[in-house]
């Protein structure tokens, strides 16, 4: 919708890490992000959506997992398998999540492989060496033989939005915040 209401300017979209997200707003060389919240003032937000963690795993372990945590009530099966996780420097937000997630339920995470990106990981859980929390969202661009699990309880979820700093002026920035506000347009 707004690159038809403005063809002429031009929106890149890039995959970085909140922090990247937050410095880049600080200092001006971005002017919007999508980020995990809270944001530290002076930034501000427009709250989004609500994102989930899940457990990747292949089709064919699928039911088996999923009558296993259904069953017994816990997530403590988690700490019985072989995990996958984003490197820490890649993802500092969704590491934290997870880990306040696992501590919450008392799981001592077996990481057998660390990677720089979710769709390698992804790829590495559809290879069936291990199963990786991640956001539900991810389901968007998994491989054919991955599903998903949605966690649930304390630390499962949190708040994503629309992230800008103010102190910097931009006047297309802000057509785009007030198109998001009147078409929801993310």
């Amino acid at each position: 919708h707004f690159r038809r209401r403005f063809p002429q300017v031009n929106v890149n979209l890039e995959d970085i890490s909140s922090t990247q997200q937050a410095d880049g707003l600080y200092d001006g060389s971005l002017q919007l992000a999508f980020m995990r919240l809270p944001v530290e003032p002076p930034l501000c937000c427009l709250k989004l959506s609500t994102e989930k963690l899940a457990v990747a795993i292949t089709a064919e372990h699928h039911a088996s997992l999923a009558s296993k945590l259904r069953n017994e009530n816990d997530y403590r099966p988690l700490a019985d398998l072989p995990m996958l996780q984003l490197t820490p420097e890649r993802g500092p937000g969704l590491n934290q999540q997870i880990a306040r997630f696992l501590a919450f339920n008392n799981i001592a995470a077996n990481i057998i492989q660390r990677s720089r990106d979710i769709q390698t990981l992804l790829a590495l859980v559809a290879t069936g060496i291990g199963i990786a929390l991640v956001t539900e969202s991810a389901a968007n661009i998994a491989p054919r033989g991955v599903t998903f699990i949605p966690l649930f309880g304390p630390y499962s979820s949190w708040e994503v939005g629309l992230v800008w700093n103010p102190v910097v002026e931009d006047p297309i920035r802000d057509r785009f915040i007030e198109g998001v506000k009147t078409h929801r347009l993310v």
